[in-house]
């Protein structure tokens, strides 16, 4: 199975032209993996830092920080998986 960093080396690499051949299908698995893992991690990660964020009305704590640091690899992440989808739709090979 192709890792999150080939996946993202890959589809860079298609879209700048370089790499004709990348397997849409196994972008796609990898980015949707990747998704699956960090919507895990949010359920454990709000789980366990609940009260301490519920408490922080600057929303700039520690937790809020690792949320958004985390919430920003997230939505690549989801913005990759539909940029894939598009070429997996059109059949761009």
């Amino acid at each position: 199975m192709m890792t999150l960093e080939q996946a993202k080396l890959e589809f860079s690499q298609f879209v700048n032209g370089s790499c004709p051949d990348a397997s849409f299908w196994e972008i796609y698995q990898a980015f949707v993996a990747e998704k699956m893992k960090l919507d895990k991690y949010f359920s454990d990660f709000l789980e366990e830092n609940e009260d301490e964020m519920g408490k922080d009305n600057t929303y700039d704590g520690k937790s809020w920080k690792t949320y958004k640091s985390q919430l920003k690899e997230y939505n690549d992440i989801d913005d990759s998986i539909r940029r894939v989808k598009y070429y997996l739709n059109k059949n761009v090979r």
